[in-house]
């Protein structure tokens, strides 16, 4: 009877962890402000704090074979969006595009992000590695990918 119930604590426990362990560090593209998102967000921006107007975090990361990407959707103001082109010196494309994306966050938003113009790094879509943003100005919703392809 005794060892039974060390058994039943033990695989409570093992299931505790497990669970503690997805919420802190899984990055989630279905549930928005999860810890882990906003440790990623905070990573993949390298800043402190979240601003009170940064909401409605999604990620997605996905680093199988020889190439990464990590992918945000998020709610921030005008004044965000320009901190983040400035600190990556994204500049618009003048143009449509939406390559490198291909996780949930761009098959769940694509009829947003296809009507909009993003900003990216100097080689943009042509740079083994590079960051790109599209922000729709109208409801202040963000969508970043970043992008790296590791040939050697």
């Amino acid at each position: 009877m005794m060892r039974n119930k060390k058994i039943g604590l033990i695989i409570g426990s093992l299931i505790l962890i497990f669970i503690s362990y997805n919420y802190l560090f899984s990055v989630d593209s279905e549930i928005p402000d999860t810890f882990a998102n906003k440790r990623f967000f905070k990573k993949t921006f390298e800043t402190g704090i979240i601003t009170p107007d940064v909401k409605n975090i999604y990620c997605y990361f996905d680093n199988i074979g020889i190439d990464f990407s990590k992918e945000l959707s998020f709610e921030c103001s005008s004044a965000t969006f320009d901190m983040i082109t400035k600190k990556f010196n994204l500049q618009s494309l003048n143009k449509y595009f939406t390559n490198g994306f291909g996780s949930y966050l761009y098959k769940r938003n694509k009829q947003e992000i296809d009507n909009i113009i993003p900003y990216s790094d100097k080689e943009g879509m042509y740079s083994s590695s590079y960051h790109s943003i599209w922000y729709n100005s109208k409801n202040n919703h963000a969508y970043f990918l970043l992008s790296s392809y590791n040939i050697k």
